[in-house]
């Protein structure tokens, strides 16, 4: 269980930086994909739509939502993702590694 929940953690504070190089005001790649017009951006929002609406029903401004409440919520989101794929990625892994 130990190795699940920091298997998570890891994963959730690498969607809170990558979110960071993405949308982040201060961020090095701060307008970068837009001028490329690769798309990334947009696909990341749609990824995370849901602490975005969330942020945005908190703070009940529907132009835009809390940044600490968007934070908390996407890190939320992909920890509880990390934590299902983690269930199946170690029984897996335990099944084909370990030999009993």
């Amino acid at each position: 269980m130990k190795q699940r929940i920091l298997f998570s953690l890891a994963v959730a504070l690498a969607a809170v930086l990558v979110n960071w190089l993405i949308l982040g005001d201060s961020s090095p790649l701060h307008e970068y994909f837009l001028r490329h017009e690769s798309g990334i951006e947009d696909f990341w929002l749609a990824l995370n739509v849901i602490p975005v609406l969330l942020a945005a029903l908190v703070s009940r401004n529907p132009g835009g939502g809390d940044e600490f409440v968007y934070m908390i919520s996407l890190f939320s989101q992909w920890f509880t993702a990390a934590l299902v794929v983690s269930f199946f990625l170690f029984r897996f892994a335990g099944r084909v590694f370990i030999k009993r």
